[in-house]
């Protein structure tokens, strides 16, 4: 696949990426932002452009001083983070009802792909579900490969 530069057409752009025509851009967009855990942000200096960065890029050790950002005129409210955060995360795709996906749950009862993180902590027993609008494509080798060229694909 090309690498998106700077400047596509709207047109180009959808093009590399096949979306129904139920799904909305903005769901389409949002989920694969919670896939790949991309974080966004305004560009400093070209208005009407995003940036998209994943966390890990994103967050920086450099200190932001927002002192002039702060409503004085407001009471703040302090509270712990553990308060706001669930102690078991799952990160999963949209059930699908193709047969490999249908074997694949049947043998292992969870849906391809999805991940489950455990917090432990004390304080919080809550748990959050991420769920994407699209399913998962199984890979099956039901073969050895041949060459070291082939890949594995879909069957």
């Amino acid at each position: 696949m090309e690498a998106i530069q700077e400047g596509w057409s709207r047109a180009a752009l959808s093009s590399l990426i096949w979306s129904p025509e139920k799904i909305k851009a903005k769901d389409l967009f949002t989920s694969i932002c919670k896939m790949f855990n991309l974080w966004i942000d305004t560009h400093p200096t070209k208005s009407r452009t995003l940036v998209l960065e994943p966390r890990d890029d994103y967050l920086t050790t450099d200190i932001v001083k927002i002192d002039n950002r702060l409503a004085h005129d407001k009471i703040l409210k302090k509270f712990p983070m553990a308060r706001v955060d669930a102690s078991d995360y799952l990160f999963t795709y949209k059930s699908d009802k193709d047969e490999l996906n249908q074997r694949y749950e049947a043998k292992y009862t969870q849906v391809y792909g999805q991940r489950r993180i455990i917090n432990n902590n004390d304080f919080v027993t809550s748990k959050k579900t991420t769920p994407l609008i699209f399913s998962p494509t199984v890979l099956s080798a039901d073969k050895p490969f041949i060459s070291a060229n082939e890949a594995l694909l879909p069957i």
